[in-house]
């Protein structure tokens, strides 16, 4: 595996910053404005003259996760209204990742279970209140969800700065790994536990921004959540939340590589939870014996149980519970339980499979059901059916290729495919082909001001990408806007089509943009959309 591109792949860009740059301002700290939130009072920290705009650090969106909160529902901060805050209070939710994805990327300093933060970036004439309405962004972080954080990408000036108008950017942390994701019935059982509790703390951001946001100038009706990898395959979940009848939070979203590989079947969940309480000798003992556990001791062991777990999967994420996801999300998506009016602009990069096969494995029943226990054999028949092995008449030519389009099919692009084709007239489709194109490619392209060593692309097609994004996030649709029209995206004013009946979409180069049918591998989707690998 090429160690750069697991970079990029865990969501991590070699060029993030640890937070947003601020530009050399006159302006002193004690000049900088001050919110008042009800529950606590923050204060600005840093301006930016290039986007005229300042940012509030470590704003506390939920009490701290823990004691008897840990593996618990979020819950609303307690009141501290004796000093001003400052951004100097705050940390980064315990974190692992696997071994096979080399190099160490994970986050040291300021780890701490008390994680539930987020930071905001907002123009001063919002703030100011000489404009109101303010369109909202809000960013969810990837990193298989194991590791990352709120800051960890890069500067989201470099692309705020290309909206057609100002909009408020919010990134809040959520809770990783053993913290955030254990789930199965004997966890469930459990008392005053939440699985899937990361996604919980993403929807208790959203309603933060829902009752918060008008605070800072901004629209809680114009509300666009973006993520990569976890963080895209997370807004996937969000979309599909109580199977489509939960409460709406956001209006407008950007998927960026959805990531959800749904290995291990309905009984993965089960199986992570069951190791944690063996690894932590609190098998039969209950919730408070996990909850006893010194937070430096859980953390090592959850370090260690995701360390240990193989390509391509992370140890932890999100699993079915039968209420916030009642069902795998390519099955709620092809059975239409979802957010119906939802925008949506959805992407991958050309070769998202690649950082997520080891060496030597093949495509074979054994392989298939180490990923998938329990599936059936007809199931198993019907995979190998659909992914033959290499010859010339099928996509791949080696066995090596095989496995990485399985992976890609499984955990990235037949997600993309099934958002786009359960709701195709407000979708737009996009595929980059931007070198290496590697899981992560695009993503690290639109935070960072300067392309990594590894990307091949044209700096006005770089611009033009960013936006589209921001179009998108500021008015629902990429192309350009001018009054009641829009006039195509890009150097070549392409007018980007949502994917509609004919499955199109749009594929980026470094040199280009083109319309193509996006429609892919429909059968091969459709199959996996069915969730027939579950036992």
């Amino acid at each position: 595996m090429i160690l750069s591109s697991l970079a990029l792949t865990l969501g991590l860009s070699a060029l993030a910053a640890a937070a947003p740059t601020p530009s050399n301002s006159t302006l002193s700290t004690t000049d900088f404005p001050t919110i008042d939130l009800g529950y606590a009072i923050h204060q600005a920290i840093s301006y930016n003259e290039s986007y005229d705009s300042y940012t509030f650090s470590n704003i506390r969106f939920a009490a701290s996760p823990t004691g008897s909160l840990r593996f618990a529902a979020p819950q609303a901060p307690l009141e501290n209204r004796t000093a001003v805050q400052d951004g100097s209070i705050g940390g980064t939710c315990p974190q692992s990742q696997p071994a096979y994805a080399g190099s160490d990327l994970t986050q040291k300093v300021g780890v701490s279970e008390d994680c539930l933060f987020l930071d905001v970036i907002v123009p001063r004439k919002a703030l100011e209140g000489e404009i109101t309405d303010v369109p909202v962004l809000v960013w969810f972080f990837g990193g298989g969800y194991v590791l990352g954080s709120k800051t960890q990408h890069g500067d989201p000036i470099n692309f705020l700065v290309d909206s057609p108008s100002p909009v408020i950017y919010v990134a809040p942390n959520y809770r990783l790994g053993a913290f955030g994701w254990l789930g199965g019935p004997s966890f469930t059982l459990s008392d005053n536990t939440v699985p899937n509790a990361g996604l919980y703390d993403q929807r208790f951001a959203l309603k933060w921004v829902q009752d918060k946001i008008h605070l800072f100038g901004g629209s809680k009706d114009e509300v666009t959540v973006m993520g990569g990898s976890a963080g895209a395959g997370s807004i996937m979940h969000q979309i599909s939340a109580y199977g489509g009848t939960g409460e709406k939070l956001f209006k407008r979203a950007i998927p960026i590589g959805p990531g959800f590989f749904p290995i291990g079947g309905h009984s993965g969940a089960e199986t992570s939870y069951l190791s944690l309480q063996t690894a932590t000798n609190c098998t039969d003992q209950g919730i408070e014996c996990l909850r006893a556990i010194p937070t430096e001791q859980l953390q090592l062991i959850n370090k260690q149980i995701i360390s240990d777990v193989a390509p391509p999967g992370f140890g932890f994420g999100p699993s079915v519970d039968g209420d916030l996801v009642p069902d795998v999300p390519s099955y709620l998506y092809a059975q239409g339980r979802i957010q119906k009016d939802v925008e949506i602009l959805v992407m991958d990069d050309i070769n998202e499979g690649a950082s997520f096969v080891g060496n030597g494995t093949t495509v074979s029943a054994n392989h298939i059901n180490s990923i998938f226990p329990g599936i059936s054999n007809a199931s198993i028949a019907d995979l190998l059916a659909l992914y033959p092995p290499p010859s010339n008449s099928t996509p791949y030519k080696t066995e090596q290729e095989r496995l990485i389009k399985v992976t890609a099919d499984s955990g990235f692009d037949c997600n993309r495919y099934a958002m786009s084709a359960a709701l195709p007239n407000s979708t737009y489709n996009f595929v980059s082909t931007i070198l290496p194109g590697t899981h992560g490619t695009w993503s690290a392209l639109l935070f960072n001001e300067v392309p990594g060593a590894d990307a091949v692309v044209d700096r006005d097609i770089l611009l033009a990408t960013r936006r589209f994004v921001m179009n998108f996030v500021v008015g629902g649709t990429p192309n350009e806007l001018q009054g009641s029209n829009s006039t195509g995206v890009g150097p070549e004013h392409v007018m980007w089509p949502t994917f509609g009946s004919e499955g199109l979409g749009l594929v980026v180069s470094g040199t280009n943009m083109t319309v193509v049918d996006a429609s892919g591998d429909k059968e091969v989707c459709e199959w996996w959309g069915k969730a027939l690998y579950l036992s």
